[in-house]
């Protein structure tokens, strides 16, 4: 087993949706595949949740559309 293989089994056996990183507003999902960065180490990466974005996500800073996929801690509480 290498590590993208030991995170993606964690990942899918704990029930989250992928990885984020809030430092870069970035996401990376089991079902299009983790770390398309090329950054497998990032100790910065979480565990994370997604949803469908919506207007109340969208801010000055957001690099992302409304109805795309979005990926947040899984700690904190979807909005």
């Amino acid at each position: 087993m290498n590590i993208k293989e030991i995170v993606e089994k964690y990942l899918k056996d704990n029930g989250y949706d992928g990885l984020c990183n809030s430092d870069f507003s970035c996401g990376c999902g089991l079902k299009d595949g983790l770390f398309p960065c090329n950054e497998p180490f990032s100790a910065d990466c979480v565990p994370a949740r997604s949803k469908i974005a919506t207007e109340e996500d969208m801010n000055d800073e957001s690099d992302f559309e409304v109805g795309e996929e979005i990926f947040f801690p899984a700690e904190d509480k979807e909005a």
